[in-house]
């Protein structure tokens, strides 16, 4: 099996995620807007880069995209599942956000699919994340102590909010480019769990 991607730089920066849906990401932006009415100085995600992060991969020599693809294809062998995402929280020390999450309630399946994409790595000799697999969705992230205190009070008003459940049917392969307003995300290749098609993938290059 090869997959054409000549069009790509030498090396690409990558991870493997999946996406939110339209309903999910919108209560995710009306929230970011909330927050962002603080004037603390964030670098908010754009709403269309919203995606629940399984593993970063870095910036890898373009010549692995089959290898990674067809590990994806053979390892992930989780079957479509659904995931709630439910309450905004940050990563820092105690009044110190340094960056703004939405929860995503982990389950049994999310925690099986996180551990086939650990058998990915583990088969690219990719190093694994380190810490613990904390499932997230990354709003934005603090630059400043500016607007810190409004911040966190804010965060505490919108600290229960329901964002919704998502039907993960695929997993994505993608391509983070850092552009002058922020980094722009795309699609390389789709895995489809294993029950949606009978296995079927589908690469986008």
């Amino acid at each position: 099996m090869h997959f054409i991607h000549t069009q790509l730089p030498a090396f690409v920066r990558l991870f493997i995620g999946l996406p939110i849906n339209k309903e999910s990401q919108n209560k995710l932006i009306l929230t970011q807007y909330t927050l962002a009415e603080t004037k603390a100085h964030v670098s908010w995600i754009s709403g269309d880069n919203l995606h629940l992060s399984l593993a970063f991969l870095g910036d890898m020599d373009s010549s692995m995209l089959d290898d990674i693809i067809i590990a994806m294809n053979e390892l992930i062998s989780t079957n479509p599942f659904a995931y709630e995402i439910h309450g905004v929280h940050y990563f820092g020390r105690p009044n110190s956000p340094k960056v703004i999450i939405a929860r995503v309630s982990e389950n049994e399946a999310l925690t099986s699919l996180h551990r086939n994409i650990d058998a990915v790595l583990e088969s690219l000799g990719v190093p694994a994340e380190k810490h613990p697999f904390q499932p997230h969705i990354t709003l934005g992230r603090v630059r400043s102590a500016r607007g810190r205190a409004d911040l966190i009070k804010a965060i505490e008003t919108v600290h229960d909010t329901w964002f919704g459940k998502v039907d993960a049917q695929s997993v994505y392969l993608f391509r983070s480019q850092l552009m002058p307003h922020g980094a722009a995300y795309s699609v390389l290749h789709e895995t489809v769990l294993p029950s949606s098609l009978q296995n079927q993938t589908n690469s986008i290059l």
